[in-house]
C-alpha cells in the first residue's frame, strides 16, 4: 500500500482483514484484533486500538483509513430521538462512490434503542407516500456506509446506551436493489465477533422486489437460520396483482411476516382472474367478497 492508495477498512469482513494483515507481513490473528476493535469497540482512530502493537498502528494510520459517515447536523426531538444528517465522503473520482448525504434516525427507549438506517442515497422506487422518492436514486451505499451508520449512532450515544439495539433498514433506499452491500453489512452487524446484534432485532423493510426474493432465500448462510426465522420483512405491495400475490405467497411460506394474510387482505387489489391463487393463499369468498 502507498500513501496515494489508502485501503478503506470500514466494511471489510474479518476474513478480508486477516488477509490484509498477512499481505503486510503480519500474523493473520492481527486481522481479528483489528476487526474487533473496529466493529465491537467502535474505534475509528488507529491510535486508540490498544490491542494492536504501536508499530502496526502507526503503519495502518499511514497506509489505511477508516471513514465512517460524518455527522453534519443533529435534529433533536422532545422524546429523545435524534435525526442525523450524515455526509458520505465517497470518492469524487468515482460516480458510483461520489460524495452524498443520507439520514439516520436514533430512537431511545428505557430498555433499548432503535436505529433506522439508509441503504441508498435517494431511492429509485416511486412510492407515492415517501418523500425520498422525489430525490430519485443518487447512488448505492457500500457495506461500510450502511453498517457505519449503526456504529456512528451508537458511538454518538455511548454514555446512555440501553442493553438492546434494534436496527431497521428503512430510511432512504430500497435494500433489495442494493442487495450485495446490504447482505455484507448485515454480516458485520449480526456477527457475534463484530457489532453483535441479535438477528431478531434487525428488520429489513422492502417495497417488495419480487425478482430479489430467491436471492433472499439463498441468504440463509449469511443471516443465520435464527435470523431467517425471526427477521421481519415489512413488505409494501408491488405494482401488479401478480407481484402482490407472489409476495404474499413468499411471506406466508417463510413465516417472515405472521400477519401476511391480514396485511395482504388490506393491500391486494384482488381480481376475479386470480381466484385460484387467492384460494391457495387461504382466502375464501363469501357473498362475492374475499376474506382471509
Amino acid at each position: 500500500m502507498g500513501k496515494t492508495m489508502r485501503v478503506e477498512l470500514l466494511g471489510k469482513s474479518g476474513e478480508e482483514l486477516r488477509a490484509l494483515m498477512v499481505s503486510l507481513g503480519e500474523r493473520a490473528y492481527r486481522g481479528a484484533q483489528l476487526y474487533h476493535a473496529l466493529y465491537a469497540e467502535r474505534r475509528f482512530d488507529f491510535t486508540t486500538m490498544s490491542n494492536l502493537p504501536a508499530a502496526l498502528r502507526a503503519r495502518l494510520a499511514a497506509e489505511a483509513s477508516i471513514t465512517p459517515p460524518r455527522i453534519t447536523k443533529r435534529y433533536h426531538s422532545t422524546d429523545g430521538s435524534v435525526r442525523y444528517l450524515l455526509a458520505l465522503e465517497g470518492a469524487a473520482s468515482s460516480p458510483a462512490a461520489a460524495p452524498a448525504s443520507i439520514e439516520t434516525v436514533y430512537m431511545p427507549e428505557a430498555t433499548r434503542q432503535t436505529i433506522c438506517i439508509s441503504t441508498q442515497a435517494g431511492c429509485p422506487v416511486n412510492c407515492h407516500f415517501c418523500l425520498t422518492a422525489q430525490l430519485g436514486l443518487v447512488r448505492n451505499l457500500s457495506a461500510g456506509e450502511i453498517a457505519g451508520q449503526v456504529l456512528v449512532a451508537l458511538e454518538d450515544n455511548r454514555a446512555k446506551l440501553a442493553p438492546q439495539t434494534n436496527v431497521v433498514l428503512m430510511v432512504q433506499g430500497e435494500p433489495l436493489l442494493n442487495y450485495e452491500p446490504v447482505i455484507a453489512a448485515l454480516r458485520l452487524l449480526l456477527d457475534t465477533n463484530g457489532v453483535g446484534l441479535s438477528p431478531k432485532h434487525v428488520t429489513l423493510s422492502t417495497s417488495g422486489i419480487v425478482p430479489a426474493l430467491p436471492a433472499v432465500n439463498s441468504a440463509s448462510f449469511v443471516i443465520a437460520p435464527a435470523a431467517l426465522n425471526h427477521q421481519t420483512f415489512t413488505v409494501q405491495p408491488a405494482n401488479t396483482v401478480a407481484g402482490q400475490i407472489e409476495l404474499a405467497r413468499w411471506c406466508l411460506e417463510k413465516k417472515l411476516l405472521p400477519e401476511a394474510r391480514a396485511h395482504y387482505t388490506r393491500v391486494l387489489e384482488l381480481s376475479p382472474d386470480h381466484a385460484e391463487a387467492r384460494e391457495k393463499l387461504g382466502f375464501r369468498q363469501v357473498d362475492g367478497v374475499w376474506l382471509s
